[in-house]
């Protein structure tokens, strides 16, 4: 994947985000000046992972860039990224489950989105403390509830030295976190109840983005009407997504990734989308886009990101809420018809044979791949388009692009049609070509822009005397716009050779040498101006440094924009001022603003001094010193900017400070297992003038520090519980834009501490299905004594649990001292109804409780069960396993062969009518199978190799536990290998009448037949490299005229070749060459190698060029003569017309004339003219030609006999018809969609494979070795 990509690749839309990320907005990305803020204060160690995750739009800091990455990490920040890993809706909420969650704030969404998934649930007194900082076992937990990954049992595998400081509900997930590479410590501790740094999370969510992608999504079994079959479970769908999932679907979402949300049972929303299933090349002849894999989703919406990670895909009626992302896997055609997507489209894939949007409405694209063709047709829109790389554009009729961005990367860039405006910061050298017309170009940088459209610019403007432009020949420019201070000759190279190709000058006329009829292109919406003052032009290149404005700006507008310093207190300015100016013309159009050199700026009613203020043209911005601002009084003071006859205004505010107001918080309780207190400046108190607060890290004072800790961590107040007792923590919260005494205030907050408690918590879920239950599930539990401190390892033998009634021990759950665990049963949770249960707990007087809901059972697994329980023979007992919808666990039992699935089957029907769930059926599964392949010996083994009667009974004997065969490279196999390793094993046996007597006897021939295998590969990859096609002299691939001479062994190995041909009409399998009339063709040729043990495909595209015209003859006296067309003059005084090459009648009638042209030519099938002929058939021997003409008193009619002479044939006409129809599938006589050319010429002119396997890639499937 391109680096470019990466930028654009993860995608969501599902919360309100910062300007510049992807998932939101389109505003643009931050410059790359403010890469030092993203990584101000950040470890080395981190610096990657804040970069991607930034990009990705999943942690990106504050509006100014700053990623604060040594600050700690909220509750509430957590729940916002994980909301954007797994791409969850998080619509706004009108109603919140927390008592401390505000529902208009800003991540109330995602602490709902975290809610629903049971992934972050708050506390049992109804609390979330949405901004108390995370500790790291904190994190590791909820991670691993998010990536819905199984710990279980983990934490006894802890190794870090201070593994008995971690919790016990937090031991295995650390342990799973700390194995899979996600977090790793220090490499000695893990630190559990350290807070988490914001950069320690960027480096762990990076870690941990393929987990995700895995995890998050599901995978279509298949589809049928109005019905969805993911991972092996049936789905009712919505109304509203019958279009999508519909049978003409079901092959376009094989296999495709999604995510899905359920309402009711019934899938209502698709939140993600990724096809996986391509299509195919069009077949020889067919129009390019016909081989491709449609899904058509009849207006269905897409709520979320959308994919395609296969060739030859085309999405119809499609809407996608998120973004779409055309993947590097997609390497050849896409099309998209009538689709709208609403967030960034990312072309990441395709190739120079197109990409195409069709009626499409696009709000961004980023193209990243290199020399992609795309095509937007048929009135599509689309917001802005960002080159990240050399690649073809094309806007085609009805479209307009109004803004491409060439971005670093895009070195050579084709445009064609209608662009409103181009940015081209240049650095190096940059060339646009092609035939485009361009409103507005705005070159800037410092580097050479070449120019070579074949087609006009409306205005071209430099936005720097670093810029150099080199003007192609057929690119014409109405208005040229310079930085102050440059001529045209400084800008433009060779411009006294261009400067007929300009018709003005910053706005000036170019004079009489600019006479060409220079216009600007429709497209420039007025950006190109007018012509200037009459009489204004200067042969000799000296421009006016402030032209006059062009004619359509002299009534236009002039704005002015306080950019930043607007407000500021009188005396004590600390920034300066800064006003842009906004120039339009008298259309609303905005437009340069040109030379600022005369400008007057004013401020209340005084003109300033050059002194007071800076002008910077470039940007077209003033700044006022703040040494002016210093000298202002307290109050608005009107300010006013003249440019000639057009003037703006903005105002200023100098204000007085006022000190901060303590706000009166009352005493806070904490109890010793609760999360910190967490303040900001703006809890603790309050600005009269709306200025931003902060607290002073020095100024914490706890007057008793052993009964609670107190920090300044991120701008926030932490306070932390560490004993028991009353206690007080004071600090000084700090205005940060005031000045002198008026700055801050002292504010105190009375804490109390109270312990003594037991906690309980659900671990992993806090759902299950009724009836479905399957594993026990543990309850994790916390002791505190009466000084609030931790019980490690805790007697819990005396714990009683119940559930409205006592429950009993060892039958209805399990206590396990050593992990501080309760587990309920599995049949304890199978016997619960549908509803909600809260399971309580007391020990020695403490009590706790969780709650567990237990959905209604799901129908689809009532019926499959049922199905089981109902079966009578093995093969209805093999259909009832085997359902999608009971959702086994079947990958060992898949790899079995028939007679021992039907074993398996045999085995679990001995039980049917007995039970009661699916988990009694996976496990009556589970110990069959353990009896088929752990029972018996290693003889029984051996035993079943020499009994093995087919490949897929002999795969499974050779695959016994008991053989435990060995050997590094099997796993490299193919499938076609694999099955050619069995059918080895079966000639041993059948045809050398071999009986394995020892493990070390199979070992042996599996070590053999491997190596063999690998050796017959690499034979067939030295002669495919050696492949040669012999031509003519003069011909080459990309030209043939005679027959070709087509190798039928490997010079190399001798390996057997094989050859079909795309076009057999035009070049045969064996060579014979039939050149095409009109038109160049393009046929593919196959050569199918194969030796011993293995095959490959080899693809070479050769051109064959088209014949001349074919020699005729015939009798002038009989009225016939031929058009320019034809080669030979017509014979006098016969009545016989010679044909010496292949035609069709229409060919031929289109040859000849009769009457002078005044009559008409009739072709039929013999002497009879009772048939006229097909125009498609070919010419054969035996037809007549009649000539008719009208006369005075009837009508005269002439005929000829037709005759083949030499060259000619009589071919059928099935093959005509193929050959005609090769030759006009496309303008060139290519067949549409045929196989790319994958051939090379040496200095022979013979043609090789220039894709050959290598190898280095053997053994591997010939699609990944060679494009066939």
């Amino acid at each position: 994947m391109s680096a470019a990509a990466a930028a654009v690749l993860l995608s969501g839309g599902v919360l309100p985000l910062p300007a510049g990320s992807l998932f939101g907005g389109a505003a643009p990305v931050h410059a790359a000046g403010e890469e030092g803020l993203l990584l101000k204060d950040s470890a080395s160690w981190a610096a990657e992972a804040i970069q991607n995750v930034n990009r990705l739009g999943i942690m990106t800091g504050d509006a100014q860039g700053n990623f604060r990455a040594q600050g700690n990490l909220t509750r509430q920040e957590f729940a916002v990224i994980l909301t954007r890993v797994l791409k969850l809706s998080a619509a706004p909420v009108t109603k919140v489950s927390y008592k401390d969650v505000k529902s208009g704030s800003w991540a109330a969404p995602a602490i709902e989105a975290m809610k629903q998934q049971g992934v972050m649930l708050g506390g049992g007194d109804g609390l979330f403390r949405p901004t108390a900082p995370l500790t790291r076992q904190e994190m590791a937990v909820t991670l691993v509830r998010a990536l819905k990954a199984d710990a279980s049992g983990l934490g006894a595998q802890l190794s870090v030295k201070d593994k008995a400081q971690i919790s016990l509900w937090a031991k295995d997930a650390v342990q799973y976190l700390l194995q899979s590479g996600i977090m790793k410590g220090d490499g000695t501790n893990f630190a559990p109840s350290r807070f988490v740094q914001r950069q320690e999370m960027a480096v762990v969510i990076n870690q941990s983005l393929d987990s995700f992608n895995l995890t998050a999504s599901q995978t279509i079994d298949r589809v049928e009407d109005g019905m969805v079959v993911v991972d092996g479970e049936a789905y009712r769908v919505a109304d509203s997504l019958k279009g999508l999932f519909s049978s003409e679907n079901a092959a376009a979402l094989k296999n495709a990734a999604v995510r899905i949300e359920m309402k009711e049972g019934i899938v209502a929303k698709v939140t993600y989308l990724e096809l996986r299933s391509a299509g195919k090349l069009p077949a020889a002849g067919q129009e390019e886009f016909s081989g491709n894999l449609v899904l058509d989703a009849h207006g269905a919406k897409i709520e979320g990101d959308a994919a395609v990670t296969a060739d030859f895909v085309t999405l119809r009626n499609m809407e996608i809420s998120g973004n779409l992302r055309i993947d590097s896997k997609m390497e050849h055609d896409f099309y998209a018809d009538h689709v709208s997507v609403q967030g960034q489209t990312v072309v990441d894939g395709g190739d120079s044979n197109t990409v195409v949007f069709d009626h499409a409405r696009l709000a961004g694209v980023d193209i990243t791949k290199t020399e992609v063709h795309v095509r937007f047709i048929s009135d599509s829109v689309v917001g802005h388009i960002a080159l990240h790389t050399s690649a073809q554009v094309e806007a085609g009729e009805g479209v307009t692009i109004p803004l491409l961005q060439l971005l670093s990367g895009s070195a050579e860039v084709k445009l064609s049609g209608n662009i409103k405006s181009v940015e081209m910061p240049v650095s190096g050298n940059q060339t646009i070509s092609g035939s485009a017309a361009i409103g507005e170009l705005k070159v800037s940088g410092s580097g050479t822009a070449r120019v070579n459209i074949s087609g006009s610019v409306g205005v071209l403007s430099a936005g720097g005397s670093a810029v150099k432009i080199v003007l192609g020949s057929s690119a014409s420019v109405h208005d040229l716009w310079l930085p102050a201070g440059s001529a045209p000759a400084d800008i433009v190279s060779g411009y006294d050779q261009v400067k007929a190709q300009i018709g003005a000058v910053n706005g000036v006329s170019n004079g009489p040498a600019a006479s060409g009829g220079v216009s600007a292109p429709a497209t420039s919406s007025g950006a190109g101006g007018g012509g200037g003052s009459a009489g204004s032009g200067s042969e000799g290149g000296s421009f006016p440094s402030q032209p006059a404005p062009p004619a359509s700006t002299q009534n236009g507008e002039l704005k002015a924009d306080v950019v930043s310093g607007r407000a500021f207190y009188t005396q004590y300015a600390k920034d300066d001022a800064v006003i842009r100016l906004i120039r339009k013309d008298s259309a609303g159009t905005e437009i340069p603003a040109g030379s600022l050199s005369d400008l007057s700026v004013k401020l209340d009613g005084q003109t300033l001094s050059p002194a007071d203020y800076t002008v910077n043209e470039a940007v077209a911005e003033v700044t006022l010193s703040k040494q002016l601002l210093n000298t202002l009084q307290a109050g608005d003071h009107a300010g006013q900017l003249t440019l000639g006859a057009l003037s703006a205004s903005f105002t200023l505010e100098a204000r007085i400070p006022h000190a901060p107001v303590m706000q009166n918080l009352g005493a806070k309780s904490l109890r010793l297992d609760s999360a910190p207190l967490i303040f900001t400046a703006s809890n603790l108190a309050t600005d009269p003038d709306g200025d931003d607060l902060s607290i002073d890290p020095a100024s914490v004072s706890v007057p008793t520090p052993d009964i609670v800790s107190a920090t300044v961590e991120e701008g926030q107040l932490k306070i932390e519980p560490l004993a028991l007792g009353q206690t007080s923590v004071s600090v000084t919260i700090v205005d940060n834009s005031a000045v002198l005494g008026q700055d801050r205030v002292e504010v105190t907050i009375p804490v109390s501490v109270a312990g003594d408690m037991l906690d309980a918590e659900l671990l992993y879920t806090d759902q299950i299905r009724q009836n479905d239950a399957g594993t026990d599930l543990p309850i994790g539990i916390k002791l505190y004594d009466s000084l609030g401190n931790l019980v490690e390892h805790p007697q819990l033998a005396e714990l009683k649990v119940a559930n409205g009634t006592e429950l009993i021990a060892g039958q209805d759950y399990i206590v396990d001292d050593t992990e501080g665990n309760v587990y309920l049963t599995l049949s304890y949770l199978n016997s619960l109804s549908s509803g909600t249960h809260t399971i309580q707990l007391s020990y020695a007087g403490l009590t706790a409780e969780v709650a567990l809901t237990v959905l209604s059972p799901d129908p689809i697994i009532v019926t499959s069960v049922r199905n089981v329980n109902e079966a009578t023979d093995i093969a209805s007992m093999r259909n009832a396993l085997e359902a999608a919808g009971l959702k086994l666990e079947l990958a060992l039992y898949q790899s079995l062969s028939e007679t021992q699935k039907n074993q398996i089957a045999g085995s679990v029907l001995l039980g049917a009518g007995t039970y009661s769930n699916r988990a009694d059926i996976q496990d009556a599964l589970d110990l069959a199978l353990n009896d088929l392949l752990n029972g018996g010996d290693e003889s029984t083994a051996i035993a079943a190799v020499n009994q093995a009667a087919t490949v897929e009974e002999m795969l499974s004997a050779l695959r016994s536990p008991q053989l435990h065969l060995d050997n590094e490279d099997y796993s490299s196999l193919e499938p076609r290998e694999v099955a050619t390793l069995a059918q080895y094993f079966l000639d041993q046996i059948a045809s050398n009448h071999k009986v394995y007597t020892s493990r070390d006897d199979i070992q042996n021939d599996f070590d053999s037949i491997i190596s063999m295998i690998y050796e017959d590969w690499y034979k067939i990859v030295d002669d495919v490299n050696a492949l040669k096609i012999g031509y003519v002299s003069g011909d080459s691939r990309s030209g043939v005229t005679r027959d070709v001479t087509l190798p039928t062994a490997g010079t190399v190995h001798g390996s057997q070749i094989t050859w079909t041909s795309s076009n057999p009409t035009v070049i045969s399998a064996t060579g014979k060459v039939t050149q095409p009339i009109g038109a160049s063709v393009k046929v593919t040729l196959s050569a199918l190698f194969k030796n011993r043990y293995e095959e490959y495909t080899a693809v070479i595209t050769l051109t064959v060029l088209p014949a001349s015209a074919p020699p005729l003859s015939a009798g002038t006296s009989a009225g016939f003569t031929l058009s320019d067309q034809a080669a030979a003059s017509l014979a006098d005084g016969t009545n016989s017309l010679q044909v010496t090459r292949d035609l069709t009648v229409a060919e031929l009638i289109g040859m000849l004339r009769y009457n002078e042209g005044q009559g008409t030519v009739k072709i039929y099938t013999d002497s009879s003219l009772q048939t006229e002929a097909d125009p498609n058939m070919p010419v054969t021997s035996g037809m007549t030609v009649v000539g008719e003409a009208p006369l005075a008193n009837g009508q005269e009619r002439k005929m000829l006999q037709v005759e083949l002479g030499t060259g000619g044939s009589s071919a059928s006409p099935q093959t005509s018809e193929a050959a005609q129809s090769a030759q006009e599938s496309s303008p060139e006589g290519q067949p549409e969609g045929a196989a790319s050319e994958a051939a090379s010429t040496d200095e022979e002119g013979t043609a090789q494979p220039d894709a050959a396997p290598s190898p280095e890639q053997a053994p591997k499937a010939p699609q990944q070795l060679y494009p066939q």
